[in-house]
């Protein structure tokens, strides 16, 4: 793999991370409390939709988190050169498409209602159309913090014990995967979800320095036609 080519796939998983924050808090909705009542949740949803500001963030977020998501598969299929075939041959690819689906699918529901109103030119939903909006919605969250969630703790396993067999990346690093792992599995918490990005974030700066000192043109492992 060659300098460039390592420096734009690690640039690509900064701005995955950039991309994936920024489209998740974009994409949030309406801040609904715990002693909200059913009705009270639906009709702050249906007003949340019927402000174009917030419909535009909605969308602006969608739009974001597929970004992110094309930005993760750069980046995972570099990281698969950068390491050859020691990282776990196509499976990190692999997974790195199917995380992208997982962001991709999160966007469209988030925003689904928004745009349909803002872009189709659609009418909003009626009285009664609060609650779907509100599930509808909602199915992002399992999405980006479960189907993702888990898909990042495979990756970042993954490369953890192929990159440091494969020489790419430091031990301390390696060891470090094992909050990133926890943090994916645990990402249904939301908070735990951190740790991936961080990891994520870390790997693509260590990357970027190896770049730098010319270690992207290191041949990697044969591999079988």
């Amino acid at each position: 793999m060659s300098t460039g080519e390592l420096r734009r796939a690690m640039g690509a998983g900064i701005a995955f991370v950039v991309l994936f924050v920024f489209g998740t808090f974009a994409s949030l909705g309406p801040n609904i409390k715990d002693h909200d009542t059913p009705a009270s949740a639906a009709n702050q949803y249906l007003d949340y939709v019927s402000t174009s500001g917030h419909r535009t963030g909605l969308i602006v977020g969608a739009y974001a988190l597929i970004v992110a998501g094309i930005a993760f598969i750069w980046f995972t299929q570099g990281i698969r050169r950068w390491g050859g075939e020691t990282i776990v041959g196509g499976f990190v690819g692999a997974l790195g498409v199917l995380g992208a689906g997982a962001m991709a699918a999160a966007g469209m529901t988030t925003a689904a209602v928004a745009g349909a109103m803002s872009l189709g030119n659609l009418p909003g939903p009626s009285s009664n159309g609060g609650d779907a909006v509100r599930w509808v919605m909602s199915m992002s969250f399992p999405f980006l913090f479960v189907v993702f969630g888990l898909v990042a703790a495979a990756v970042i396993g993954a490369i953890a014990i192929g990159g440091s067999r494969a020489g790419v990346i430091p031990k301390w690093l390696a060891y470090a995967a094992i909050l990133g792992v926890l943090g994916g599995v645990f990402g249904a918490i939301f908070l735990p979800m951190v740790l991936p990005l961080l990891w994520f974030l870390v790997l693509a700066i260590v990357g970027l320095r190896g770049a730098g000192a010319g270690a992207g043109a290191t041949p990697t492992p044969a591999q079988s036609p």
